[in-house]
């Protein structure tokens, strides 16, 4: 049971008629979900469009690398994940290659079940924004794959270059 004495929306006077909003949904997340409408939502043409595909940071290891190779080409052609969406695809991507690390390790059970919980649920948090998961792809509804711009297919390839004189 709760402690009354702890302050809560109903008990705290603080809080006695004070409504919290909700954060504002991106226009492109409306859209998707079935959600937006003209006559709520007009005001949004100048909110930002990011474009570009996802560049993978050089610092992921091997594990989480091949992981984004197998998601993030898929997330690219249903039009979810641009180029701003970098940093969260490559935390994402540790986060499953640690997962992976741990299950394969040995050691005290105990401890692996609970880094285990933590780093599926690290893993769940952000694979829900991209729709990863059954439940949040199920609240999508994507346009039709687009047409890379060839200013993004140069940079891509010049990129896919760099990393291969690299190596």
């Amino acid at each position: 049971m709760r402690n009354p004495s702890l302050g809560t929306r109903e008990n705290c006077p603080n809080f006695k008629g004070v409504k919290v909003a909700r954060p504002r949904k991106p226009t492109i997340q409306l859209k998707a979900t079935g959600q937006f409408r003209q006559d709520r939502h007009a005001g949004r043409e100048h909110e930002p469009k990011p474009g570009g595909e996802p560049i993978p940071p050089d610092r992921l290891s091997l594990e989480a690398k091949q992981f984004w190779d197998k998601i993030v080409p898929d997330l690219i052609s249903c039009g979810i994940a641009t180029r701003l969406d970098s940093e969260l695809l490559a935390q994402l991507c540790e986060w499953q290659a640690t997962y992976c690390e741990i299950l394969s390790s040995d050691g005290d059970q105990y401890r692996k079940v609970i880094l285990l919980s933590c780093a599926a649920k690290s893993f769940n948090a952000i694979a829900s924004k991209f729709g990863l998961t059954p439940v949040d792809r199920a609240k999508l509804s994507v346009a039709a794959p687009r047409k890379l711009d060839p200013i993004d297919e140069f940079l891509k390839l010049r990129l896919e270059k760099q990393n291969e004189d690299r190596h």
